[in-house]
């Protein structure tokens, strides 16, 4: 999964329960890969709920407040594996001098 594709879910989460129960998301990366962390209200009583629904999008509790994903791919490459439609240029071209 993408850096992108989690944070998007994260910050659904965080719209759909108002920002009561998470504080903050963060993202730390290099060029390739990345992790976000998230910080939540360790004190709200919607933490249990907030628990289950981070661990279903497969967070680690680090501390009471702080959850990490990742890592992530931050964007998707050039090679030939990551992008079928550069892959099927290349066949045909490989086709046509064979």
């Amino acid at each position: 999964m993408l850096l992108e594709e989690k944070l998007k879910k994260l910050l659904e989460l965080k719209i759909s329960s108002n920002g009561f129960v998470i504080d903050d998301i963060q993202i730390v990366s290099d060029r390739e890969y990345g992790y976000i962390i998230v910080l939540v209200n360790e004190k709200s009583i919607y933490n249990e709920i907030l628990e289950t629904k981070l661990e279903a999008l497969e967070g680690r509790k680090i501390l009471p407040d702080l959850w990490i994903f990742g890592p992530y791919l931050c964007k998707v490459g050039n090679s030939l594996a990551e992008n079928p439609k550069s892959n099927s240029i290349l066949y045909n071209q490989n086709q046509a001098l064979s």
